[in-house]
């Protein structure tokens, strides 16, 4: 405290320093991990860190309750049940409370997939409502339930057996549960392989990505959605379910699922379902794994030049002259741009708009190194480097927090500062590296709030200046939107039901390509819902604007239904699987997917059903044949009858013998 001699600085030590006396690392290391791995002690925790001084009343992190926040805190799960995580050992007790299996089954142990299968039983006997969810990197009540919330976050493998570098195989299936930015490196690391486009956040986990239609940017890639090719999700009755594109039409997968019973695999081949399914907003059921199409591992080389977009006096907005020749590139160019949505005084024109684009082209040279300290923003400023925005420093709540205050305070200093934030971007020289790395943008530890709307892209100069428009009537009440610019990335149109760049538009048209703006908001901004329900309304209204999905906004069922041609397919699809409506929550009630007296509904004349009791063994491969990676459980695992599988071909615990184990299990069972 003595060497402090900054006042601000002397008050943060102190505020450490109380911190400390109230709650440890472990502690505050446990409500991280609770949180979808950010720490809010406060909104937790009763040891003197809760608001209004409610220190007499019990809290979650001192006993054995457990919530999920998501990733900035703003929304809490607390299920009446329990949240699970499964395991990806091998579990040998009854995981959920109420929940029976037989001690057979128990001594075997129950795999990753049988976990869920068992669960997804129980859930429909019992009529409980169940979510999956990632790192809570989405808003609007999408991860919420009401009995049981499943944490995928620990089934984080490749299941795809690794193969010589050389090799045909594009195809690589992986569990729901890994982070985008595990899933890609070790693609590039262990198969030379590379996704066909990433989003420029990689925080969140493959499922979710999934999803939620996450995009990437570029006039001839789509969304990450697009490049599936298989998915196996776990409905209601524990039915495992492995989708795949073929000809097969709605009313004949119903037939195969209606004819399906506990524990068995049922193979779908259909191109409606895979595609409705790749964009079910976790409401189809649990996402087990996911196989995409990839390609050969590619170097990207990146540009970000600096462009002025002139406003005239009394006449609309429009980008240069040449701008779609920016975008308009070959097949391996990536493309996004930033602009401000206030306008700064320009001596030719008036006035103008500061904006950054971002281009990038693949390239054989090696990946840029500026230096060996990754928290320094010093040596990104290097050539090569991409900027002060881009460092760790700035990229996080601290700086945001900061800026924010700042902003408030000298509102006439919001267009400066992002004219600043626009010319740190800027580099005279290229920056070169892995796909991922010049794709992603946010690194995630700044908790942004945003929305983001697909416009067709020969409406995007209207819609920009709608949202200028709106910008400059609240300019002089509201400051919160000055802080930072605009995010424009392009994306080519699909053909997914549910998708924001599906190519079918409400007045029977089709389109080629969509821009998505996203309006984004710094940590502890205010009335940030209220100002984006504005813009939703004058995007949708006008141009049709479709939201994404795991951003905010505030569709009803009628809108959906407009805005989305194909929507009564995917409907159809989500019935089928959602039939018991155990996945149903307050999203899906609220976009009209389900009715609310549905998702109330509870059995109160039946007793608690356990799960079957009958014996269900799973296929188990030999260790010899699975990948280093992935020895603890088979990648591709059946179900089968336990008279099916022989005693000497498996290997339930490669670590102690059989007969030790299973000792040790009934002791555990008759404990």
């Amino acid at each position: 405290l003595p060497m402090a001699t900054n006042q601000s600085v002397q008050k943060v030590i102190v505020a450490k320093i109380l911190m400390r006396l109230f709650i440890s690392r472990k502690e505050e290391h446990q409500i991280g991990r609770n949180m979808g791995g950010i720490t809010h002690s406060s909104l937790s925790c009763c040891c003197g860190l809760r608001q209004n001084n409610r220190c007499c009343y019990p809290c979650t992190s001192c006993g054995n309750k457990t919530l999920f926040y998501n990733f900035d805190g703003s929304e809490v799960v607390d299920p009446l049940v329990c949240i699970f995580k499964p395991s990806k050992n091998l579990l040998r007790k009854n995981f959920v409370p109420g929940i029976t299996i037989d001690k057979a089954t128990l001594r075997r142990g129950l795999g990753p997939i049988e976990q869920l299968v068992y669960l997804c039983k129980y859930a429909q006997d019992n009529h409980f409502k169940v979510k999956a969810v990632g790192k809570g990197m989405s808003w609007n009540k999408i991860t919420s339930t009401r009995d049981i919330l499943v944490v995928m976050t620990s089934l984080n493998r490749i299941l795809t057996p690794r193969t010589k570098k050389d090799s045909t195989t594009k195809e690589i299936e992986v569990e729901g549960g890994m982070l985008m930015k595990k899933f890609v490196k070790t693609l590039d690391k262990k198969y030379g392989l590379a996704l066909p486009v990433v989003g420029n956040f990689l925080g969140q986990t493959v499922a979710g990505a999934l999803s939620t239609a996450t995009h990437g940017s570029g006039y001839h890639v789509q969304t990450m959605s697009a490049y599936v090719v298989g998915i196996r999700i776990i409905i209601g009755g524990g039915i495992q379910v492995i989708i795949r594109g073929g000809d097969e039409t709605i009313p004949q997968c119903q037939q195969k699922l209606s004819q399906a019973t506990f524990g068995e695999i049922v193979e779908i081949y259909s191109d409606v379902v895979l595609k409705s399914a790749s964009v079910s907003l976790g409401a189809m059921g649990i996402i087990y794994s996911v196989t995409f199409s990839c390609v050969p591992i590619f170097h990207l080389k990146e540009a970000r030049i600096e462009l002025d977009m002139p406003v005239q006096k009394d006449l609309p907005f429009e980008v240069p002259e040449n701008f779609d020749n920016l975008y308009r590139g070959p097949k391996d160019t990536y493309f996004s741009f930033f602009i401000n949505q206030t306008p700064r005084p320009d001596p030719d024109t008036g006035f103008a708009h500061d904006a950054v684009y971002l281009q990038s082209h693949v390239t054989k040279k090696s990946p840029t190194c500026g230096g060996s300290c990754y928290t320094c923003c010093g040596w990104w400023c290097l050539p090569g480097g991409r900027g002060c925005s881009d460092s760790c420093c700035c990229q996080g709540d601290i700086a945001a927090s900061n800026a924010s205050a700042f902003i408030r305070k000298h509102q006439h200093c919001a267009t400066k500062f992002n004219t600043c934030i626009l010319d740190s971007m800027t580099k005279s020289h290229p920056f070169h590296g892995s796909y991922y790395d010049v794709l992603e943008i946010t690194k995630g530890r700044t908790h942004v709030r945003s929305a983001e709307f697909a416009v067709p892209i020969n409406q995007m100069e209207k819609a920009l200046e709608d949202i200028f428009q709106i910008t400059a009537k609240y300019k002089p009440y509201y400051a919160e939107s000055q802080i930072l610019p605009l995010y424009c990335r392009l994306v080519k149109a699909d053909d997914l039901p549910l998708s924001p760049a599906n190519k079918s538009r409400p007045d029977g048209s089709t389109v080629e390509h969509y821009m998505y703006i996203e309006l984004p908001f710094l940590p502890g901004a205010h009335g940030v819902e209220n100002y984006l329900n504005v813009v939703e309304e004058a995007l949708v209204r006008k141009y049709k604007a479709r939201p994404h999905w795991g951003k905010s906004h505030h569709l009803s069922y009628d809108t959906i239904k407009e805005l989305y041609p194909q929507f009564e397919t995917w409907e159809q699809v989500y019935h089928m699987f959602n039939k018991d409506k155990i996945f149903d929550n307050t999203f899906t009630v609220r976009c009209g997917f389900c009715k609310t007296e549905d998702y109330a509904y509870i059995e109160t004349t039946k007793p608690i059903v356990a799960c079957p009791t009958e014996t269900t063994d799973m296929k188990i491969v030999n260790a010899d044949d699975l990948d280093d990676t992935n020895k603890d459980y088979p990648s591709n695992p059946q179900m089968v009858n336990s008279s099916d599988v022989k005693s000497n071909s498996t290997a339930i615990v490669a670590d102690e013998p059989a007969e030790k184990s299973i000792n040790n299990d009934l002791t555990t069972i008759q404990s």
